[in-house]
């Protein structure tokens, strides 16, 4: 009589020991994911604040699943020629890095001469190839950044504040400690310049145009 009368309590102890062993099973996968994702250290974006709080009494017009963009292709341009002879550089045999007389693009959205052309003729949503690889980017990105959308009628514009790091180059991302964030010359935004100077002097030296002779 006594197993019979606590069988019910029995059977919704057992029903609460697999619940309880589901969740446990599901909090050290998402541990494992997050080992294999960080490389055994912590996330860092835990300890980082975002500069542009997400308030409640926001509006949430469309929410698109990362996924879904993946599936889209645009073109990207053209590329240059290698020059096969830096293959050939080493510790013994360096070259120094010059910097070619070229422009380093910044430009926004709003501000780009060809976008501002299309939009009025055709096309509902614009945005830099910078801002849509970073937004392509954004499930692996430590660092903070933030995009600004302008709706003018019926067109989205996605644009990026004068201050902002997306075109920066990403330096030590991926690192057991992060840079450190004042002004020293070792702070990530100070990397992340000198990053694209060398760069930009890297692509000129290494790669030269075709020329086609008569």
């Amino acid at each position: 009589m006594q197993n019979g009368r606590f069988a019910p309590m029995q059977k919704s102890f057992v029903g609460t020991q697999k619940k309880s062993k589901t969740m446990k099973n599901l909090e050290m996968d998402q541990m494992h994911k997050k080992q294999k994702q960080y490389g055994n250290r912590a996330d860092p974006r835990q300890h980082q604040q975002a500069k542009q709080r997400v308030r409640e009494d926001w509006q949430v017009i469309e929410e698109i699943p990362f996924t879904s963009l993946a599936k889209f292709g645009l073109p990207t341009g053209s590329l240059e020629y290698y020059d096969k002879r830096y293959d050939r550089i080493t510790t013994k045999t360096e070259k120094k890095l010059t910097m070619a007389n070229r422009l380093i693009h910044k430009i926004t959205t709003t501000k780009d001469p060809v976008i501002r052309q299309i939009c009025k003729t055709r096309g509902n949503v614009f945005a830099t190839d910078t801002i849509v690889s970073t937004l392509m980017c954004c499930t692996r990105s430590v660092y903070l950044w933030d995009i600004v959308v302008d709706k003018l009628g019926t067109r989205l514009f996605y644009d990026k504040r004068e201050d902002s790091t997306i075109d920066m180059l990403i330096v030590n991302e991926t690192a057991n400690e992060l840079p450190s964030e004042n002004g020293t010359m070792g702070s990530a935004k100070n990397l992340g310049v000198e990053a694209v100077f060398i760069k930009l002097g890297v692509t000129i030296v290494k790669n030269k145009r075709y020329i086609r002779k008569e």
